[in-house]
């Protein structure tokens, strides 16, 4: 009986391990988003900022289901990991989509001001 109580906290632990990764690699992401937000050109700063926003409205509903999950048994671990992992991806694809669209004015921003300094 012990050594089955065991291995179901064993297995759970793997789940929160996972997921607790997967929390500060969403939190890390977004700090570094938001410590480069004053390179977004003017024009698309707030599409930037609300992006951020979403991205940490899916931060905030990943650590939500995390949470409910904390104490369950093993098969609801299980279950819930699905859905945790959908929630990772979707949250990987925004930042992907982040960078895809924002990050070019970041760069010509840059260029405008080498731009400016080579001209001085």
């Amino acid at each position: 009986m012990m050594e089955a109580e065991m291995a179901q906290h064993s297995s759970i632990h793997f789940y929160f391990d996972w997921a607790k990764e997967r929390l500060d690699e969403m939190d890390a992401t977004i700090a570094s988003l938001e410590s480069h937000a004053d390179r977004v050109h003017a024009t698309d700063a707030k599409a930037a900022r609300e992006f951020r926003a979403e991205l940490r409205k899916r931060r905030d509903a990943f650590k939500s289901d995390m949470d409910k999950q904390d104490k369950t048994a093993e098969s609801a671990w299980v279950r819930a990991k699905h859905q945790l992992e959908s929630g990772w991806a979707d949250f990987e694809d925004d930042v992907t989509t982040y960078i895809g669209r924002f990050d070019k004015t970041i760069e010509e921003g840059r260029a405008t001001f080498r731009n400016a300094a080579a001209a001085s």
